[in-house]
């Protein structure tokens, strides 16, 4: 803590007044340089030049709005999303950076309404972006009218400012609001992170002491303004150093990741930082000839974080670059998150890499125990230095977990955030925690990731938010995703996801996979699967519901590009999945034929049990019975071996005689096995209505293939049944859109033109119909009912839900039958004589 006090002395007060000395004591040193492309320089700022336009566009913002507002940032990586990141901290307004919104359907799935829960959560005064942003606001407020209500401003028509004093005396203080950090949405809707100044200021002294940066040194880095790395690390830390920052967009590296590698080549880049999936794709992509033209000998740290870090995608990437002169221990594992500014712990360059192999069952069950011969291998993430305290803590006891165990991370320190904004439940319970230690009293930030601490290092294990617990045992979905990577070569490195999901109340493991680009157009999709399906029971022994083969491209990541294993999840349940291939390996009928049996084997006794069998699997796999290779392994069929074993039983229960376990290994197909125990004693007698019942076959029945619902705190089947299950309430506070609760409340429930209720169930989004996607006309869709909008969404999700929304739908005999009872939206309208219009008859429900 001394040294943080000494910072405070030492070192500016806050952002803007960094800004402000950098531009007094370097006015000409070069600050950003924008390449556009990745390759030519489309735009360069020095210190005094951003001072001067920052202050332009602060001189405007306070026309508008006033210290302590919000302001929407949506702009590309770029000069622009500079100038107004220091506009709004020059003026006091809380930034808010974000991505310029798409209007695209596809992306609106994804992007465009996390940005407008963005929208909606920081409730922002201004919105400031681009001139080509700003010319399609009309059309956005048509698809979001939420973009309607802050005032846009387009700072590339801003004049710039002499240089000069503070332009608020509010806007500067170590514990003032920052700028709102949006959480990346992958476990959960995106939270805003308040981040001080001071959480700021003292991150940076974090980050330079453990990545040691230096006079002279530059940075070039590809990762988006919007994300924390990309801001702390990528742009700002830079100027906290005094040194030149080279920027470019994100999908000009991904688009040829070799200009990433040139830009350092060429500027003497010292510093940048990646996740892993760069990595692999620098490795990949880069070929032999394009190695021949980089010079990478000025590159000494790259930070690597945001994700899991992989030893594999670190050795394959150092082995790699050695040659044009990058340094064997340039690769810098570190630890953070957006609640504690970013970064939390770092590995200096100059300490060697640490890398412990680990016993995998000893970890399961939460056990730090080192296996020489293990090829589990976790690399350490070093440690802090400026007083942040980690502790690790059992997550459900809150008491400090002993040495060499697994338990969640939590932290203390002045890089922790203020707290989630507007949400005061979940700041005390995030940010707030206590440790069950006497000596220890202080508010601590709970992570949600999982680790330990070895010889002073943290080591993470994974994520308690994405943690698949089966039958006891913890499983990693990095884990299970690198083996079922490595299991064929149709499958692509560091871009899978592993959940857990429930059937029947038993858990199991979804995996979604994408396919490489060569495999899309011709492939064997049951080799795939069997190959994943053999793998992951091989090396974890557990229960795969199902395999997703995506296409290249479409599996959901967060703007930092980690992979959305929860978003993934719920694509998977919801049927919602892009994908080319889903479900189990499948073979043909005839694989059912060309019996070799055993000469001891009962072939009546034989066919009843292998039918028992496959009509077993058949319901675990999700498949017809028919479907069922009976002739390939068990093994390959997903199915753990404790599963298998519990099956084993089942059928001893239908058989006179004890069936051992080593029956699975010694005859481990169920062709195999069914001869055997049709060769058995005569004692073994399987009686003629052993095998499972089918399903009774009905002409009347109604199959139930599709549904979808939309309520209260409930978007989804799955998740209503959620709520069920768990008996929680979705009432809330009544919105101030709405009505005003304190002007129509009243306690006696007589009182005309009042209510004596406070709380009631809402619907969230309403207002985002897409019009266009159904063919109508806004001013159509504006004289709708919302009964009737939610009524076509809703029987489009439940065709959606069934995968019944191909074009072999269009002229078919199906019908859509809906019931409304409901016609209180006419009588609004009609009372309005203005309302009243050609679509008056039929945008009311009541008319369906």
């Amino acid at each position: 803590m001394e040294r943080i006090e000494l910072q405070k002395k030492a070192y500016d007060s806050d952002l803007a007044a960094l800004l402000e000395r950098q531009a007094a004591q370097r006015p000409r040193d070069t600050a950003y340089v924008f390449l556009e492309d990745g390759e030519r320089e489309a735009g360069r700022l020095s210190y005094s030049e951003l001072d001067q336009r920052a202050r332009g566009v602060a001189r405007r913002l306070l026309q508008t709005a006033r210290p302590g507002d919000r302001a929407l940032l949506m702009y590309p990586n770029g000069i622009e999303f500079l100038v107004a990141f220091f506009g709004c901290l020059y003026a006091g307004i809380a930034a808010v950076p974000a991505y310029p919104p798409q209007l695209d359907r596809r992306r609106r799935s994804q992007r465009f309404q996390r940005l407008i829960s963005i929208l909606k959560d920081a409730e922002p005064a201004l919105a400031l972006t681009t001139r080509d942003v700003l010319d399609k606001r009309a059309s956005l407020v048509e698809q979001a009218p939420a973009f309607a209500t802050p005032t846009w401003i387009a700072t590339e028509d801003l004049a710039a400012e002499k240089p000069g004093g503070a332009l608020v005396d509010e806007a500067y203080g170590w514990d003032r609001i920052a700028y709102l950090q949006y959480t990346s949405g992958s476990t959960s809707s995106p939270k805003g992170v308040m981040v001080s100044h001071g959480n700021l200021m003292t991150n940076f002294l974090e980050l330079t002491f453990g990545v040691d940066m230096r006079e002279g040194d530059a940075m070039v880095t590809w990762l988006p303004a919007f994300h924390d790395m990309g801001l702390i690390f990528g742009m700002l830390l830079p100027l906290f150093n005094g040194i030149p920052c080279y920027l470019m967009a994100p999908e000009n590296f991904v688009q040829q990741p070799v200009r990433w590698l040139r830009a350092l080549s060429r500027y003497g880049g010292t510093h940048a930082a990646a996740p892993n999936f760069a990595l692999d794709l620098c490795v990949d992509r880069v070929d032999e000839a394009e190695l021949e033209t980089l010079d990478l000998s000025t590159w000494r740290v790259l930070l690597n974080g945001a994700e899991p870090l992989k030893i594999s995608s670190i050795e394959r990437f150092t082995a790699r670059f050695a040659a044009c002169g990058f340094p064997g221990n340039g690769v810098v594992p570190g630890y953070g998150l957006a609640e504690a500014t970013l970064g939390v712990s770092i590995r200096h360059p100059e300490d060697p890499l640490t890398v412990v192999s680990l016993d995998p069952e000893a970890l399961e069950q939460g056990g730090v125990v080192e296996e020489a011969d293990s090829a589990y291998r976790l690399v350490g993430c070093g440690w802090t230095r400026i007083g942040t305290r980690i502790r690790i803590v059992d997550p459900e006891s809150h008491r400090p977990c002993p040495p060499n165990t697994v338990g969640e991370i939590w932290l203390a320190g002045e890089t922790v955030a203020h707290g989630y904004w507007q949400r005061p439940e979940q700041t005390r319970e995030k940010f707030q925690a206590r440790v069950r230690d006497a000596r220890d009293q202080a508010p601590y930030l709970r992570t949600g990731d999982l680790g330990f601490i070895s010889d002073g290092a943290l080591f993470i294990t994974g994520r308690a938010d994405d943690l698949i617990i089966v039958h006891g045992r913890n499983l990693y979905p990095q884990d299970l995703e690198i083996t079922a990577e490595s299991s064929h070569e149709a499958l692509r490195a560091g871009r899978s996801a592993a959940f857990a999901v429930e059937r029947e109340g038993e858990p199991r493991v979804g995996l979604v996979m994408e396919l490489t680009q060569e495999a899309v157009h011709q492939r064997d999709d049951a080799a795939i699967l069997r190959a994943v399906r053999a793998a992951v029971a091989d090396q974890h022994e557990v229960d795969l519901e199902a395999v997703a083969l995506i296409s290249p491209g479409a599996i959901p990541v967060t703007s930092s590009g980690k992979i959305q294993r929860q978003q993934c999840r719920r694509d998977y349940l919801e049927g919602r999945l892009d994908n080319v291939c889903i479900g189990k390996p499948r073979s043909d009928d005839s694989a059912q034929t060309g019996r070799d049996q055993s000469p001891k084997a009962d072939p009546a006794v034989s066919e009843r049990v292998e039918a028992w069998f496959c009509e077993r699997l058949a319901r675990e796999m999700g498949v017809t019975p028919s479907q069922v290779d009976v002739t390939a392994p068990l093994r390959e069929l997903g199915l753990g071996s404790t599963r298998l074993v519990s099956m084993l039983g089942e059928l001893e229960a239908v058989v006179t005689t004890r069936l051992p376990p080593s029956l699975l290994f010694d005859y481990p197909s169920v062709r195999e096995l069914a001869d055997y125990i049709g060769g058995m004693s005569d004692e073994s007698v399987v009686p003629e209505n052993a095998p499972v019942a089918a399903v009774e076959n009905q002409s009347n029945a109604i199959a139930v293939v599709g549904m979808a619902c939309r309520l209260p705190g409930a978007e989804t089947p799955d998740e209503l049944w959620q709520r069920l299950l768990g008996g929680e309430e979705c009432l809330r506070d009544m919105p101030r859109e709405r009505w005003d609760t304190e002007r129509y409340y009243h306690p006696d429930p007589e009182t005309p033109g009042t209510t004596n209720v406070r709380r009631a169930g809402f619907l969230d989004d309403v207002e985002g119909f897409d019009a266009a996607f159904f063919g109508i006309s806004p001013k159509e869709a504006a004289s709708m009912d919302p009964h009737q909008r939610l009524a076509l969404e809703l029987a489009w999700a439940a065709l959606e839900d069934a995968g019944k929304t191909g074009p072999g739908l269009a002229g078919s005999r199906t019908g859509v039958y809906a019931g409304v009872s409901a016609w209180d939206f006419s009588l609004m309208a009609y009372q309005r004589a203005e309302a009243v219009g050609a679509y008056s008859a039929t945008g009311s429900a009541h008319s369906m």
